[in-house]
């Protein structure tokens, strides 16, 4: 992404690349939530990309010979940046600053990475303070038997009474954590429309905390309509799979938003929207054009009824849709 700007990158997968994404002067942008895994390069910084935040993604399995989970690169590269809440695991090179300062870098998971965990020239912020803490290292071999801000006082606090020393120059975590930081979620989920009724939800997860995943239904002006719940689950929990969600009513009511919320077992209790979904006219209109065509295919009378009702439906919700 060169010369990018207050752009947002999220829910994406960067798969099998050379570069999985970079950022080539480019300011005020967003990356998260992405799955970045078997790359060259994880993610890229060059020539003075500032004010980014990059958060929430989950960073795996670069190669050699270049193996960099997240590289700062050239003189420059970039300053003002955040990289927080990022699982950062099994990378030949973890975090990478080449001349690059005022970065803040905290509540990352920094696991297993071969080569280094991180290496740091430049001057920047390994933490966030106490007691927000700092980030998690599987190879941190300090211990907890102290809290407060100078890690003087007796008695625990889950963070590490010794920084965590970063090579390269004079950076260190100041408030190394004792457990890996809890992450909602990692990975991707996609919405597409099946029918007028029903969308289809294509998910690859990592799921954390909760423990439903909820597609809750809304009408154009945002208004709550019904939800229904698609998966049950006890954290740490991973999910592969397509499923559909048909708009539960009442009677047969047809799509217009839809949203894949991530919840405890209170469902109004939202811990976090992994994705979000709006048919719009052009969807209509390709559904309209198919109907016929799955009529002519249909195996019952049933199957008939119901595609032509859908048929006939159709245009009530295409006039309301967006473009």
């Amino acid at each position: 992404m060169a010369n990018t700007q207050n752009s947002r990158v999220e829910n994406c997968a960067f798969e099998n690349n050379s570069k999985g994404i970079y950022l080539w002067g480019s300011n005020n942008n967003i990356l998260t939530h992405n799955s970045v895994d078997n790359n060259l390069y994880g993610i890229l910084i060059l020539y003075s990309s500032d004010n980014n935040i990059i958060e929430y993604n989950s960073i795996t399995n670069t190669r050699e010979p270049q193996g960099y989970a997240i590289h700062f690169y050239k003189t420059g590269a970039g300053s003002n940046n955040i990289i927080r809440n990022n699982d950062i695991t099994s990378n030949y090179r973890g975090i990478y600053f080449n001349k690059s300062d005022n970065n803040r870098i905290y509540h990352n998971n920094i696991i297993n990475n071969t080569l280094y965990q991180a290496y740091d020239n430049g001057s920047n912020y390994w933490d966030d303070g106490y007691p927000s803490g700092g980030n998690y290292w599987s190879d941190y071999t300090g211990v907890d038997e102290n809290h407060g801000e100078n890690q003087d006082i007796p008695g625990s606090d889950e963070i590490g009474d010794t920084p965590y020393i970063i090579p390269g120059d004079n950076n260190r975590d100041r408030y190394p954590l004792m457990s890996p930081i809890g992450i909602p979620w990692m990975g991707t989920a996609f919405f597409s429309l099946k029918n007028l009724y029903t969308v289809n939800v294509e998910k690859i997860l990592d799921l954390n905390q909760g423990s439903k995943l909820v597609v809750k239904f809304y009408t154009y002006g945002d208004g709550y309509e019904n939800e229904n719940v698609i998966e049950t689950f006890s954290p740490p929990w991973h999910v592969e799979e397509n499923e559909l969600a048909r708009h539960p009513g009442p009677g047969r009511v047809g799509v217009k938003k839809a949203r894949l919320d991530l919840t405890t077992d209170d469902t109004s209790n939202v811990i976090s929207t992994i994705e979000s979904f709006t048919v719009t006219k052009t969807m209509l209109e390709l559904r309209f054009t198919q109907i016929p065509l799955e009529w002519a295919l249909a195996g019952t009378p049933e199957e008939k009824t119901e595609l032509e009702i859908e048929f006939s439906e159709i245009p009530l919700y295409w006039a309301l849709a967006p473009s």
